[in-house]
């Protein structure tokens, strides 16, 4: 599995950009993402789960 991420965070009020960098921030301190896939992505077979 890569071990990268790429936190995209485009907004023009600053609260919710600091929201969105906490979010980002515990995503990765708490692994969040480790079970997410990305449909059309690695493990998927014709839209389903795989």
């Amino acid at each position: 599995m890569n071990d990268r991420i790429l936190v995209i965070i485009s907004t023009a009020e600053a609260g919710r950009a600091h929201a969105g960098a906490m979010y980002a921030l515990n995503a990765l301190k708490y692994e969040w993402m480790a079970g997410l896939q990305v449909p059309g992505g690695p493990g998927w077979s014709r839209g389903q789960p795989g």
